[in-house]
């Protein structure tokens, strides 16, 4: 997208993302399941507010119970992120690392990328984790853009709980 100088905000790239993955495991996509898209995707406009409003999202409070497509509100609702790995010790054990990807301009790395939280302790939330993400003034991009307290971190859509 950089190359061809095409641009996408995090919440058209969050959007786009769960709509291939709900796809990929069969069904419609995920306009029909969001109002205000009146079941077309062309037809909506994503925003972080749609995808992680209480009316279609689920908070997930614990790192421990997040999964692949988990989305990650951000900034007090004006960023979002999604979940794209998981990674554990063996198949089933505790939580080591979470990646996501998200379409960012207040980190180091502009525009669609990924990135990576280090798990601390897997029975608390995103705030209590090590974030490897750095933001534009080489701050702790976890530090700097997370808010439990109005509204930030792990989020579901319900259509997938």
């Amino acid at each position: 997208m950089k190359q061809e100088r095409i641009g996408i905000d995090c919440s058209g790239f969050v959007f786009w993302m769960l709509d291939c993955l709900d796809r990929e495991k069969g069904g419609d996509g995920i306009a029909s399941d969001i109002p205000g898209c009146k079941g077309k995707v062309l037809e909506c406009r994503a925003n972080v507010e749609m995808l992680t409003s209480e009316n279609v999202a689920l908070s997930i409070l614990k790192v421990a119970e997040v999964k692949v497509g988990d989305m990650i509100r951000l900034g007090q609702g004006t960023h979002v992120a999604i979940v794209m790995r998981v990674r554990r010790v063996g198949k089933i054990g505790r939580i080591t690392q979470i990646e996501y990807g998200h379409s960012s301009a207040r980190t180091k790395i502009l525009g669609v990328h990924a990135a990576k939280i280090r798990i601390v302790d897997e029975r608390k939330g995103l705030e209590a984790q090590k974030w490897e993400e750095m933001d534009k003034n080489g701050q702790n991009y976890g530090q700097t853009n997370l808010f439990p307290t109005a509204g930030d971190g792990l989020k579901r859509l319900k259509i997938g709980a």
